[in-house]
């Protein structure tokens, strides 16, 4: 849910739809990666 959270707070509705499939493991794997790097401010 925090990934989920943190999609919808950015306006990334789609992808936050998206993580929250079974299917999407691929896409959840990559978005979790690039909330760490931002959380840890590593990206801006």
């Amino acid at each position: 849910m925090v990934l989920y959270n943190w999609l919808r707070e950015n306006e990334r509705d789609t992808e936050a739809e998206a993580v929250m499939k079974p299917e999407n493991e691929g896409l959840r794997s990559a978005l979790y990666k690039e909330y760490d790097e931002v959380k840890n401010n590593k990206v801006k």
